[in-house]
């Protein structure tokens, strides 16, 4: 690891809450996605400037009821400039560079990814959402916000309205099955479409087990 990595994490450390759908592991994982995507993508990416963005996407977080959930990534991104421009860790063009690739990051803030960093960051966080890794992380959140697994009348949204608000099963309908349409790079389209498949056959699988299946 090198000794920017370092300082990184020792600061990442101090931010990290105790959601484990968001914590130093997703972290390094975001960080290792970017690290494999940037290397199948024609375009070079800076690698400091993708690595601190990596890093420092999601120095602070709010929760998704708490009213000011799309402005997340901005914030964050005005605590990672400011971090790297105390310490002098980038120069003045590189910080703005990571400025704009973790405000960017985020679906809710509406922010188009305009540089290769911004695109490979958007797509290493947005990777860790499907998948094993997905299936578990929105278990996660759904069980933190008091959701129910399925809807007991309905497990599978067909006739009635999605709200994976209070089913989980619904969040996969509502958000992660149209996922694999929004990446900007090779390798991360890629795995997006691997994932997916492993996401929409445990929904198979889920829906077979489910009594209200078996018992029809």
């Amino acid at each position: 690891m090198s000794t920017l990595e370092i300082r990184l994490e020792a600061f990442v450390k101090t931010c990290v809450g105790i959601d484990p759908a968001h914590d130093l592991l997703h972290v390094k994982r975001v960080v290792g996605s970017a690290k494999a995507f940037a290397a199948e993508e024609e375009e070079p990416a800076r690698q400091d400037v993708l690595i601190a963005a990596s890093w420092l996407h999601d120095v602070i977080r709010r929760e998704k009821d708490g009213g000011m959930r799309a402005p997340s990534s901005v914030h964050s991104a005005s605590l990672a400039a400011e971090f790297l421009r105390e310490y002098q860790l980038l120069d003045d063009a590189d910080i703005e560079r990571v400025y704009h690739a973790i405000a960017a990051h985020s679906y809710t803030a509406g922010i188009p990814p305009e540089t290769i960093e911004a695109k490979i960051l958007h797509d290493a966080d947005r990777i860790d959402a499907l998948g094993a890794i997905g299936i578990a992380r929105c278990m996660i959140v759904g069980g933190r916000f008091g959701a129910a697994l399925y809807h007991e009348g309905e497990p599978i949204p067909e006739a009635r309205d999605i709200d994976d608000r209070k089913f989980i099963v619904d969040h996969f309908y509502n958000r992660l099955f149209t996922l694999e349409d929004t990446f900007l790079t090779k390798a991360g389209s890629r795995e997006a479409a691997h994932r997916t498949r492993y996401m929409r056959a445990y929904i198979e699988e889920l829906e077979r087990e489910m009594p209200e299946t078996r018992l029809s």
